[in-house]
């Protein structure tokens, strides 16, 4: 998308937001800089595709490959989860290096962004798969 379609999609979502929060906080004078949105967007979107791609992990590898419930445990947390994390640094970084070259800013700050948006979010999926698990035994 070209910067100027960047900016108006940036601009009807801040429009969106701040008429949301004025209507239930009764505040009519709530603002939100547009960089709040954007930087919101690369969090939540690799939020959102570190959830995915870990799901798609647990799905494809519910089951230890192991009889070692344990091992297999641990295989899972340091091979395959880690294996999320690095494809969402790979569209991260594809994603910022296509900004570049259609005109738009780049940064390796937004990078890091939206590896913490995918960090949280599988983080947060295994946490909540741990507890789940405890509560099965």
């Amino acid at each position: 998308m070209t910067p100027e379609m960047s900016s108006e999609e940036s601009s009807f979502v801040k429009e969106i937001v701040e008429a949301v929060v004025q209507s239930v906080s009764n505040n009519e004078t709530f603002t939100i800089p547009e960089i709040v949105i954007r930087k919101s967007a690369h969090f939540f979107e690799y939020a959102v595709l570190g959830l995915e791609l870990t799901i798609l992990i647990t799905v494809n590898k519910i089951e230890p490959l192991s009889d070692d419930k344990k091992r297999g445990l641990i295989k899972r947390v340091f091979f395959f989860y880690p294996t999320a994390f690095i494809f969402s640094l790979l569209v991260a970084s594809l994603d910022e290096t296509i900004q570049y070259f259609t005109g738009r800013y780049s940064s390796v700050w937004d990078v890091l962004l939206d590896m913490t948006g995918a960090s949280f979010s599988i983080l947060l999926f295994l946490l909540f798969r741990k507890l789940s698990l405890r509560r099965k035994k």
